[in-house]
């Protein structure tokens, strides 16, 4: 039974001691509860003068009041720090005096603070304690403030501050006893504002780097005056400007050049903080550079490549910009392309000649590529001589209808205030063969063979044939023999025929090219009869009419020659065009001229049947009486023949 008792006691013991333990948690966490400060956690003060924070606190009754000898102690540097001032009972710390107070009422809870002649000494956070009856001690380590010690006003800094957006900044002035305290704000962005820490402005690109000053007046008389300065740093988008060295504009955005000199472009940016920028043509970067105010383009001995567009394009955090510039470039005429635009094609400059049918209209065209555009003047070379022709509006030139006269070598100048250029193209008139009025084609009789010239002028060359009694030649035999000469334009074919007894002969040549025909009849109308009597009776004097026939003969074969080559020529001297143009000139020779595919069919020998076609085309024939018995010897001239200037051709069918 003992047993049980003592056991019972035991057990209650360890219940008791359960609830106490509950009952000290719960007036611990009431203590914890009831013990509050309100206080600042930084204090600005200002070194020389007073300052003083409020400062309230609680405390947990439970653990004991406060009377007249209980009391409260500020520390600095921690709860293991220095007493700097106390309050009630007494001092802990001989470093206690009175130039820091705790000036508030603890019974009241007022824990306030101040400090009179600050010194940098007394920067530091400071704790309060509060010491009453019965178990009330407690060190408010919630709070700690902090004392700043200052020599002037602080205006709180911003992150950044945009051109455009608006932006508060604060004055924090240190604590004074002074009731009186007075905040002005100096500078740009603001007039004087009195009593008032926040300033609210909207900045722009011209505060950058601008100042902004508090000044504090503290007292009634203003006898102690402190101020804070800072210089502004605003951050705007750039903008721009693009400076062009020795240059006019055209306009705002654009600039000529005259090729082969040389240009400079200044792209000059005003950004903050600095931008990235780049030149472009067109769209393709040509140079760039990051973190920078200015950027030049340089352009070196300009050419037509270099005309275009060029951008600055400008960029940084805030914002980008771009500007553009167009660059015109000057230059003196390119050589000139001309154009003949007839009935039967089209030239250009590249073929430096071009063939026109007689009669029909020529239009020449002159364009060169210039800047500025260029003016035409119209030049004719022929024969040596040179003729300015009126200027063609927009570089035209027309002939209404092409003669002998307009043939020659036309030069076209192009011209601007950058230079000049000049082409030059080659007129040929083509027309179908025509009879030579110089030179008469006819037959003649010697003894026992007829000799018949016919001269033809054409361009392109003839063919020529000869019909005899209904039967076509153009080649030699047994019977007769073909010789064609030629003089520049002019064909002389002679037909040299050994007589048959009693044939009468019909004669007829004929000259054809792919613009028309013409025919000669040359006829004769007696028979030809062999004198057997007179050849005997004569054969004395047989040597000498040959010498005289070989003689007459020779004489006009000079004669004609010489006839040839006073017939003129289209050509002209490349040298004499050499005033006007460095254009090599080169006229084609008839024979060189390539004729087209349909133009080649036309030059096939026609068929004896075919011949007729061309015999009738257009004009009529032409018949000629020949009477041999009245002809007489001409005199033989003194030139003598030049055979270099002579073409024999020999035609076999």
């Amino acid at each position: 039974m003992w047993f049980v008792r003592g056991s019972y006691n035991q057990e209650c013991h360890v219940l008791l001691a359960f609830v106490l333990s509950l009952l000290w948690h719960v007036v611990d966490c009431q203590e914890q509860t009831d013990f509050t400060i309100q206080a600042p956690k930084e204090v600005a003060a200002q070194n020389g003068l007073c300052v003083q924070f409020l400062c309230s606190f609680t405390y947990d009754h439970l653990s004991g009041n406060i009377e007249s000898r209980s009391e409260g102690i500020w520390k600095r540097d921690g709860v293991n720090g220095v007493v700097v001032a106390s309050k009630g009972g007494s001092p802990k710390s001989s470093n206690t005096n009175s130039r820091i107070l705790l000036t508030g009422n603890l019974q009241k809870g007022d824990c306030s603070l101040r400090i009179n002649n600050v010194s940098p000494k007394d920067q530091g956070h400071y704790v309060f304690r509060i010491e009453g009856t019965d178990r009330l001690k407690y060190n408010y380590r919630s709070i700690q403030p902090y004392v700043n010690v200052t020599d002037k006003p602080i205006i709180s800094s911003v992150k950044m501050l945009i051109s455009g957006k608006e932006a508060t900044l604060t004055c924090t002035a240190p604590l004074s006893c002074s009731k009186t305290l007075t905040i002005e704000w100096e500078g740009n962005v603001a007039k004087k504002k009195h009593n008032l820490s926040n300033i609210t402005f909207t900045p722009s690109e011209r505060d950058h780097n601008s100042t902004l000053s508090c000044k504090v007046t503290y007292g009634i008389y203003k006898v102690l005056i402190t101020s804070d300065t800072i210089t502004l740093s605003v951050s705007y988008p750039p903008s721009m400007e693009i400076i062009i060295s020795g240059r006019e504009l055209i306009s705002s955005n654009s600039v000529s050049v005259v090729e082969g000199e040389s240009l400079t472009m200044d792209c000059h940016v005003n950004s903050n903080p600095e931008a990235t920028i780049q030149w472009l043509k067109g769209d393709e970067v040509i140079n760039n550079k990051s973190s920078t105010l200015s950027l030049i383009n340089q352009l070196q001995n300009i050419s037509l490549s270099n005309d275009g567009l060029y951008t600055c394009y400008a960029k940084n955090v805030i914002g980008n910009i771009s500007n553009s510039l167009y660059v015109t470039v000057k230059y003196a005429p390119r050589s000139p392309e001309i154009q003949a635009k007839h009935l039967h094609g089209e030239n250009t400059s590249k073929e430096n000649y071009t063939i026109v049918l007689e009669g029909s209209p020529l239009s020449l065209l002159c364009s060169a590529k210039s800047n500025p555009v260029a003016t035409f003047m119209w030049m004719k070379s022929s024969h040596n001589v040179t003729t300015n022709l009126p200027n063609g509006q927009d570089g035209f030139l027309n002939i209404i209808s092409v003669s002998e006269s307009d043939e020659g070598t036309y030069t076209c100048n192009a011209n601007n205030e950058h230079g000049n250029a000049c082409s030059s193209i080659t007129i040929i008139m083509a027309y179908k063969p025509k009879p030579l009025l110089t030179n008469v084609s006819e037959c003649s009789r010697k003894d026992n063979s007829i000799e018949c010239s016919c001269f033809i002028h054409s361009f392109p060359p003839p063919q020529i044939m000869w019909k005899i009694n209904k039967e076509y030649y153009n080649y030699s035999n047994k019977d007769l023999h073909i010789i064609t000469l030629k003089a520049e334009r002019v064909w002389n074919s002679t037909l040299t025929i050994q007589v048959k007894n009693e044939i009468h002969y019909t004669i007829q040549c004929i000259g054809f090219n792919i613009f028309g025909n013409f025919s000669l009849d040359l006829t004769l109308n007696a028979p030809v009869r062999q004198n057997q009597a007179i050849m005997v009776g004569a054969i004395a004097g047989t040597f000498l009419l040959v010498l005289i026939f070989l003689a007459v003969v020779f004489a006009k074969f000079i004669q004609k020659k010489k006839q040839f080559q006073k017939e003129g020529t289209t050509e002209v001297n490349p040298a004499d065009e050499a005033i006007y143009c460095n254009t090599k000139m080169t006229t084609p020779d008839s024979d060189e001229i390539q004729m087209t595919e349909e133009e080649q069919q036309y030059e096939m020998e026609p068929t004896y049947q075919d011949l007729s076609v061309y015999m009738n085309y257009e004009d009529d024939l032409n018949y000629v009486t020949l009477d041999f018995s009245k002809m007489k010897p001409k005199d033989v001239p003194d030139e003598e023949t030049d055979e270099e200037m002579i073409e024999y051709a020999e035609v076999k069918h």
